[in-house]
């Protein structure tokens, strides 16, 4: 297996009698039968998988014709004889106890409504959540952009006093791979300052405990301030302090599976503040993102015209086709789709890939690439 340049050597798994498959549900077709195959090639052992419809979607569309957690369903009960369906919240708290009991009766009439009932998102805010304006009433912020990422933590750290760029203890994510001196930083671990001289910084990886030396500018390029985190790098997180989600108004953007991802990041719903308030400017307006992108479709038109590709406009690209794929990943790498605005001008890393470069960018000759991806494509 070969991505982004990292060579991936064979696992041997001989030794083991039970193999897990972790978020079964995020993955593609193409995976759930290689999947298949293996459980289908290795009867001596114990395999099992794990997964929930109701977080975030995966790299890659896996149907156009049929519910996709149906379908999920059906390829699953392919591969695997027998299901077990887990009811009980596990961050919740203990069974029997005032605080376990009273959030298991919350999720699971947030559930009903979120699920069965399809309430409304900003109906589900006012009905079970409070509202704030106050950028420090969370130790956690949860936002579905970077850009606003960058903007809540610049807040934060101006009302914390911080003059520097990087002080000792700062928490950071990184957010763009990066490989430095044998050291490979991966997107949404998490690094602290430990120690800073007048040549380098050094950061302390909190999963594994290693120490790496690294230059201001590489920070500045591959890392964002931990103060707020996208839903997509907390997932599967579990945070027993306060939370605040951002951009939950942003309907556009923002799916059923995004929100109940970053509201059951908290282990107490008496946690969970949404954020809501004029007081970023740097906001990206739906009619200015769906300019953005017919301008990027218009762009794909005229690259077609002068190749002389022929243009089929039923079922050429849209600003609607290129919405719903933005609020996913790169179908090849599978980084988040990022949206950035920078002086007033919209910028973002997605891109519509062709599979066969000899036909014009239709819809079903594109896949969802970002621009890394795009550009190393062969």
């Amino acid at each position: 297996m070969r991505i982004r340049g990292q060579n991936f050597q064979f696992f041997d798994y001989s030794s083991f009698d039970v193999i897990c498959f972790d978020e079964v549900y995020m993955t593609s077709t193409y995976i759930k039968n290689k999947i298949r195959l293996f459980v289908k090639n290795n009867p001596d052992k114990l395999t099992v998988a794990t997964g929930d419809t109701k977080q975030l979607q995966g790299v890659e569309s896996i149907t156009n014709c049929q519910d996709p957690a149906t379908y999920a369903d059906n390829c699953l009960n392919i591969i695997f004889k027998h299901n077990i369906m887990l009811n009980i919240c596990k961050r919740v708290g203990a069974r029997d106890s005032p605080d376990g009991d009273r959030n298991r009766e919350i999720v699971n009439a947030m559930y009903d409504d979120c699920w069965v009932h399809q309430l409304s998102i900003s109906d589900m805010v006012a009905k079970y959540f409070e509202t704030t304006d106050d950028i420090m009433a969370s130790e956690h912020n949860i936002a579905y952009t970077n850009a606003r990422c960058v903007d809540v933590s610049n807040e934060v750290r101006k009302r914390l006093g911080k003059k520097a760029n990087y002080e000792m203890e700062d928490e950071l994510i990184c957010r763009l791979y990066k490989e430095h001196h044998g050291a490979k930083f991966n997107v949404n671990i998490r690094y602290k300052v430990v120690n800073i001289n007048s040549h380098s910084i050094t950061i302390q990886n909190l999963n594994t405990e290693t120490y790496h030396e690294v230059n201001e500018d590489i920070l500045h390029k591959h890392f964002r301030y931990a103060y707020c985190a996208t839903a997509h790098s907390s997932q599967g997180a579990s945070v027993s302090s306060t939370i605040t989600i951002h951009e939950w108004e942003k309907t556009y953007l923002v799916s059923r599976e995004w929100w109940w991802c970053a509201i059951t990041r908290c282990v107490d719903f008496r946690n969970v503040k949404f954020f809501k308030s004029d007081k970023f400017e740097n906001e990206i307006n739906e009619n200015l993102l769906k300019q953005y992108l017919q301008n990027k479709i218009d762009g794909y038109r005229q690259q077609d015209k002068k190749s002389q590709r022929e243009i089929n406009e039923d079922n050429y690209v849209d600003v609607k086709w290129c919405m719903k794929r933005l609020k996913g990943h790169c179908e090849k790498c599978g980084c988040k789709f990022d949206i950035d605005k920078h002086k007033g001008q919209i910028r973002s890393n997605f891109t519509a890939q062709r599979a066969d470069n000899g036909l014009a960018h239709t819809k079903d000759n594109c896949h969802a690439f970002c621009v890394y991806c795009n550009c190393s494509a062969k």
